[in-house]
């Protein structure tokens, strides 16, 4: 192995886990490491691309959320990086509430944010945040971050290597 691998934490999906499973397919029967060295934790998004372009590392993963909101707030310095490849799709981070929110609250923050998008007088926050709206989701939905994480651990690839 020639190249640098970068990730932000073990516990992030995007920095960690999505990419370990896209790694998967290079991994041969046998091989103990597809790269030289890994750097990190680096720990957020604003480092890893420090990184690249700083020569600590050759590659690293980048949330595509992040990646265009620093492309559009800090394009001088994410302009030195590019995409070489992506993971599959998964949805992006769901916001929280503690347990002891009331459904009431619960409903009222869900119902803001899904017309966050169709509200003409946001467009400009729209755009600074990178984000078109929200959506409503399901915890089901983020199964699949776990399975991806299993799918890892049972072929061999528990830490990124």
């Amino acid at each position: 192995p020639i190249y640098r691998f970068a990730y932000t934490i073990p516990d992030s999906h995007s920095g960690y886990n999505a990419p370990r499973h896209h790694l998967l397919k290079y991994r041969k029967s046998g091989t103990k490491a597809l790269y030289r060295e890994i750097v990190g934790p680096l720990r957020t998004p604003r480092l890893m691309v420090e990184a690249i372009v700083e020569g600590k590392t050759d590659v690293g993963p980048l949330d595509s959320f992040a990646y265009a909101l620093l492309c559009r707030h800090w394009p001088d310095v994410a302009g030195r990086t590019r995409v070489i490849a992506s993971t599959d799709v998964v949805p992006i981070p769901a916001f929280m509430a503690s347990a002891g929110t009331s459904p009431e609250t619960v409903k009222r923050l869900a119902d803001t944010l899904v017309t966050f998008g169709d509200d003409p007088e946001q467009a400009e926050l729209r755009a600074d945040l990178c984000i078109l709206g929200f959506a409503r989701v399901k915890e089901t939905e983020y199964q699949i971050t776990e399975d991806w994480a299993q799918a890892a651990e049972t072929r061999g690839l528990a830490e990124i290597a």
